[in-house]
């Protein structure tokens, strides 16, 4: 496999990455919003993986100073760019699930 898509897989497999990205496809969110779209995920792994994403340049932080603060998250360009890839993942699961409810229900 070639460095580059190992690195980039490396990224895209951690726990609740994709899931965020999915989340995210829809517009910004705050943190609150997001715990609460991100049902399991825990408030301190919700922080590491936003953390992370800004890192690698798929998620942008926004800090409007309100009171209180109003701190959101969006895709950027590059996360954005995740969309085509994060949609056929779920195409495929929709029908895997159809397919797999379909032979358990089968006599």
């Amino acid at each position: 496999m070639q460095k580059h898509v190992h690195e980039t897989l490396s990224i895209l497999s951690k726990r609740w990455t994709l899931h965020l990205i999915f989340v995210l496809l829809n517009g910004p969110l705050t943190f609150r919003e997001l715990a609460k779209q991100m049902e399991g995920i825990g408030d301190p792994m919700l922080s590491e993986r936003l953390k992370a994403l800004v890192s690698e340049g798929l998620v942008a932080r926004e800090v409007t100073i309100t009171s209180p603060i109003r701190v959101s998250y969006s895709l950027t360009p590059e996360g954005y760019a995740l969309r085509p890839v994060v949609e056929a993942i779920e195409a495929w699961s929709v029908q895997r699930h159809q397919e797999t409810a379909r032979s358990s229900s089968a006599p």
